[in-house]
């Protein structure tokens, strides 16, 4: 199955569909379906004729003399490239509508793998039922996004799912619509805002500028009272010669799915349960992760670029932190390059097959400052264990970029150290 949009194969003119005939072929239609018969074998029924229809459509609102021009030719390719080089004004708009059918095509082929892995247990009709459904909504986007295959060039329909509700919102109503048209679960691609709101009574908004940043935080809501009042909050300066921590740590990571949630603060990802952390033999499970620029945690007053905050919970409710420092480097950081593609604007949240592990984000077995802290966000509740990394990783500019330009800064300054020991016991 070719994966490029077919008017760049045709303006090219290097691209051959199927076995060169012998001699021309009767007519438009039997050349249409040479050309779909050789870029569809494998595929269900169903997708081939919507395939055959979508082409066969277009070639058809094409001028008879046209079809002179391609019916002397070979082949459908070769007989589009005829007609281009004989009328330099075709291209301009019949490439844009072979892309929209070619769109279908490439869509429809890795929308019919995803549905044969996730309904696998489903009879071949009711798979059928729901690859046709899916095939439409299919069909009406790219139409709608007129943008060709370029999103259906990711290997994975909810690969490409997620790109285009990331990249044209503007088409996220209309997509989670069709999902659930035909009985499958939009949330697998894109949910609400995933910060549930007490229902008693509204917590006060806080961010990080103005009247609602930092410095405002412990007058923002009776909650926030340890914002302002705590004695043990972060993130804190660590100063030269600070000792490294004295636990005994075990990281048992393992991968998770992707769920990512960008809740108007941060970009968090949310890990699937069985990863641990084990503190002088208290073992804590990965809840979740996310980042701030600039870090919050100082190195002898200096900022990192960027941190990653791991957050682990055990079972009686103790929470532990793991912030990983990264400085700017060249290149892109290949952990983050997994999903930074997928970043998404406040108030959504994907959830992906895609399988991350964030033991691939930092060195578990490198040395780590550890101390008595807080939240570093809003109540800022405290008896949380922390641990910052001594190694810094690198993040790219353009990654770094990314995150600011849908973030913003979205550090908490240092808090006051107020005697507490650095490097020592911290349960």
């Amino acid at each position: 199955m070719r994966r490029r949009l077919i008017g760049v194969v045709i303006a090219l003119g290097g691209f051959a569909a199927g076995p060169v005939l012998a001699q021309p072929v009767a007519t438009i239609e039997t050349m249409v379906g040479n050309f779909v018969e050789t870029t569809t074998i494998g595929l269900p029924t169903f997708i081939v004729e919507a395939t055959h229809e979508c082409f066969l459509a277009t070639v058809n609102g094409l001028e008879e003399t046209d079809h002179k021009v391609m019916l002397a030719a070979p082949d459908f390719i070769a007989g589009i490239n005829a007609l281009a080089a004989a009328k330099p004004e075709i291209p301009e708009t019949l490439f844009p509508a072979l892309d929209s059918c070619a769109g279908t095509m490439t869509a429809g082929e890795i929308m019919w793998v995803w549905v044969l892995a996730e309904w696998d247990q489903a009879t071949e009709e009711e798979q059928i039922t729901i690859g046709t459904c899916l095939l439409g909504a299919i069909d009406r986007l790219v139409i709608e996004a007129k943008r060709g295959i370029t999103t259906f060039g990711l290997g994975e329909f909810p690969d490409a799912i997620t790109t285009m509700l990331i990249e044209r919102q503007d088409l996220a109503g209309n997509i989670v619509e069709d999902l659930a048209a035909c009985g499958v679960d939009a949330a697998f691609f894109v949910q609400g805002p995933p910060i549930a709101q007490d229902a008693e009574r509204e917590v006060a908004r806080w961010g990080y500028q103005g009247e609602e940043g930092p410095p405002h935080w412990g007058d923002l809501d009776e909650e926030f009272a340890l914002c302002e009042a705590g004695r043990n909050q972060s993130p804190i300066n660590i100063p030269s010669g600070a000792a490294l921590t004295t636990a005994s740590l075990q990281f048992s990571y393992g991968e998770s799915q992707l769920h990512i949630v960008n809740n108007g603060h941060t970009i968090q990802v949310n890990y699937d349960q069985g990863s641990v952390l084990s503190i002088d033999g208290k073992e804590y499970g990965v809840a979740q992760f996310h980042f701030h620029s600039p870090s919050e945690h100082t190195i002898e007053g200096v900022a990192a670029a960027f941190v990653m905050h791991v957050v682990h919970v055990a079972d009686d409710g103790a929470l532990a932190f793991v912030g990983v420092l990264f400085d700017v480097g060249e290149d892109d950081n290949p952990f983050l390059a997994e999903f930074w593609r997928f970043l998404p604007d406040e108030g959504i949240e994907f959830r992906r097959s895609t399988t991350i592990n964030v033991a691939a984000a930092f060195d578990t077995g490198g040395g780590l400052f550890s101390y008595g802290g807080s939240l570093t966000t809003p109540p800022c509740s405290e008896d949380v264990a922390w641990f910052v990394t001594q190694e810094h990783q690198t993040i790219s500019k353009g990654q770094l970029g990314e995150f600011v330009s849908i973030v913003g800064l979205n550090a908490r300054p240092v808090q006051p150290l107020n005697g507490r020991a650095i490097g020592g016991a911290v349960q």
